[in-house]
């Protein structure tokens, strides 16, 4: 089938990596492995590609990563509040190095960041600010909003906004960065601590109030981000913290603390987001866990990183695991090939680490995919100078990957990456810039678009669709 620019193309039914050549989209096997990834299950005793001192005095307090930097928020435990968010070059993961920063006589949290802009929360003892800082010049971000907003978490998603505090859900519409509105709220009888979105749902993970009660996952339709609405909770069967949730597809999955009792991973079903249910209980020492693009859980506690497989939600197996890390700190950033981990060596966290994600597990050869579920229209302008719109549309809930690539097939930039959606029409942007922020040349490129419906991981079903786009000067 020959890409074109005009129409709907459907899905080609083929698992495999897309490749063009002589304008004809073509299929080739999955990788299999490669030197952005490791064995986990060899217990490698240096795992580390490579590492920054941050802060020689600041303990670090979250990152977020984007566009070949990591954007990560610091503090000092001082009488006076303040905090620094510092902008790191991981574009070479064996040289990460601190490139610029920005000081506020504020304490500093949680963080996001498209690459353009990074949202970060900044409070004292009496109030509690988002502050957007362009970080379009590295070296020299720059304070260019500030608004006052409770949060304890947040995400961001496209050009909004989730910020999760106690009781509260606030959605803001940052779509113009300099003048961040707030469009919608939810108050519920909830403690939450960490926001997650995924598709039309954003998982909160806190417990239920009053304290002091179980830990509890909170399912919220944002579908209406004007109207965010509470449709199911599960609630956990002790008084366990729960960590920020990680979900793909179908699952959603928390680390619990439970200190001085056991402390488990928690793999919780949400094909019904209003009736969540445990799937599988898995004792471990961690709190913080994350999914890579193969759907490959890592799970994160003290010096240890472990890796499962969860393809089979009732029975997590677990691949693989190091423990040749500094002491881990808050939640860390999975942007395949890499991990991205806050450590303390020397008992605060200051430095970050750099370590490549497990290597997929060869699969049998791969099945035909069933009937067609996804439309790739035209994209809006083509050709386009700036940035153009893609438009396809999904005949069913899917978790899409939607990928430019080059004339010779390698990933120009990653548009969509492991994203549940609904059934309906989607629109994503791209900017015609690559993974690493840098403007790419005119030509012609092309957009692939593939999911894998509840079975995410290495061994998946897929399905692609190709586009053909032409970048002009």
């Amino acid at each position: 089938m020959r890409p074109t620019n005009s129409g709907a193309v459907p899905i080609l039914g083929v698992t495999g990596r897309l490749l063009f050549a002589s304008g004809l989209l073509l299929l080739s096997s999955p990788a299999i492995a490669g030197p952005d990834c490791l064995d986990y299950a060899t217990k490698p005793p240096d795992p580390i590609l490579g590492s920054v001192d941050v802060s020689s005095f600041q303990t670090l307090a979250d990152l977020a990563v984007a566009g070949g930097h990591a954007y990560i928020t610091a503090v000092t435990i001082v009488t006076e509040p303040n905090g620094e968010l510092f902008v790191t070059d991981v574009s070479d993961p064996t040289n990460p190095h601190v490139v610029g920063s920005h000081y506020e006589n504020l304490f500093m949290g949680s963080v996001a960041s498209d690459g353009r802009y990074a949202y970060l929360l900044a409070f004292d003892e009496y109030t509690s600010f988002l502050q957007v800082v362009a970080v379009t010049q590295p070296t020299a971000p720059v304070l260019v909003a500030q608004k006052p907003s409770e949060g304890r978490d947040l995400a961001l998603v496209e050009d909004l906004l989730y910020l999760a505090d106690n009781s509260l859900l606030e959605i803001i519409d940052v779509s113009n960065p300099t003048t961040p509105v707030t469009i919608g709220t939810l108050t519920a009888p909830m403690g939450v601590f960490n926001v997650a979105v995924a598709g039309n749902y954003a998982y909160l993970t806190g417990f239920v109030w009053p304290p002091p009660s179980p830990g509890a996952l909170f399912v919220v339709d944002v579908s209406d981000p004007t109207a965010p609405a509470l449709v199911g909770t599960l609630v956990h069967d002790n008084d366990s913290n729960f960590g920020a949730a990680a979900v793909r597809g179908n699952l959603a999955v928390v680390g619990t603390s439970d200190y001085p009792g056991p402390s488990e991973i928690l793999v919780i079903d949400i094909s019904d987001p209003a009736a969540p249910a445990l799937a599988a209980r898995v004792p471990a020492s961690v709190v913080n866990v994350a999914f890579d693009n193969a759907g490959t859980l890592y799970a994160f506690g003290g010096h240890e990183l472990y890796i499962y497989d969860v393809s089979n939600p009732t029975q997590p197996n677990l691949i693989g695991s190091t423990d040749s890390l500094g002491a881990q700190w808050g939640v860390p950033a999975v942007v395949d090939p890499y991990v991205y981990l806050m450590t303390s060596p020397d008992g605060y966290a200051s430095r970050l680490d750099i370590v490549p994600v497990q290597c997929p597990v060869a699969t049998s050869v791969p099945q035909i995919a069933p009937a067609v579920a996804v439309t790739l229209h035209a994209a809006r302008p083509n050709p386009f100078r700036g940035r153009t719109s893609i438009h396809y549309e999904l005949t069913r809930p899917e978790v899409v990957r939607l990928r430019v690539y080059d004339l010779q097939g390698r990933i120009v930039r990653r548009l969509e990456d492991g994203v549940r959606k609904d059934a309906g029409a989607h629109r994503v942007v791209w900017d015609g810039l690559n993974e690493v922020g840098r403007q790419v040349g005119s030509g012609v490129y092309f957009v692939g678009i593939d999911f894998a419906g509840t079975a995410a991981g290495p061994d998946e079903r897929g399905h692609q669709a190709g586009l053909r786009l032409t970048l002009l000067e």
